[in-house]
């Protein structure tokens, strides 16, 4: 029924998928129906497996260490349990911002599947990802900077020698992984810090 129907939504939404819900239904004395939600809750699924499926320059491991919603013992304090709100997070913000970094601005998660065995109570949930091409550094130049003079926002460019960590990065952001053509993967964390800089200078000087 649709009762029954949005009462397994609602307990799968927070990852209980072996929750049963029987309907009773009585008629009262003067004609009103009295119906009764039985609910078993069952214990909550535990994902007992990540799977990347299209993964190709990063590994299983190195994609689910950038996510939340991760399977038993993957961390020490790991308990596999799933989160739907989390596991939406990790698929529209956290594994594109890491892909990102390294390079990978049109990366998209395909689709989440779970699949769960409802005699165990386990999970294997497969992510099916695009990573798309991987983009190196070009070349830079400002353009319409009136106040303030080529050098002076050529500064704040995360990809230049000089503003690059020992290791590729930017002020923390990527950089372990050079390109063998020997120039830089693009970083979009990177390029998004050194942008919000330079709004920051040109608010700060009115």
């Amino acid at each position: 029924t649709l009762f029954r129907s949005r009462i397994d939504s609602l307990y799968q939404k927070e990852g209980y998928y072996r929750t049963s819900v029987d309907i009773n239904e009585h008629r009262l004395a003067d004609g009103a129906l009295h119906v009764e939600f039985a609910v078993q809750e069952g214990p909550r699924v535990a994902i007992a497996e990540v799977i990347i499926e299209g993964n190709e320059h990063f590994s299983d491991a190195e994609v689910v260490g950038e996510m939340t919603v991760s399977p038993e013992g993957f961390f020490w304090f790991s308990n596999g349990d799933y989160d739907e709100e989390e596991l939406q997070v990790d698929v529209r913000e956290r594994i594109p911002l890491f892909y990102a970094s390294k390079g990978f601005i049109d990366f998209q998660v395909l689709r989440d599947t779970l699949v769960i065995n409802r005699q165990t109570g386990k999970a294997t949930l497969i992510l099916s990802v695009d990573e798309g091409d991987r983009y190196e550094v070009g070349t830079f130049e400002s353009i319409g900077n009136r106040h303030f003079n080529d050098e002076q926002i050529a500064s704040f460019y995360p990809f230049a020698p000089e503003n690059m960590e020992e290791g590729g990065g930017f002020l923390g952001f990527g950089g372990d992984d050079a390109p063998t053509s020997g120039g830089i993967f693009f970083d979009q964390g990177a390029w998004d810090a050194a942008s919000g800089a330079v709004s920051s200078l040109y608010y700060n000087n009115g």
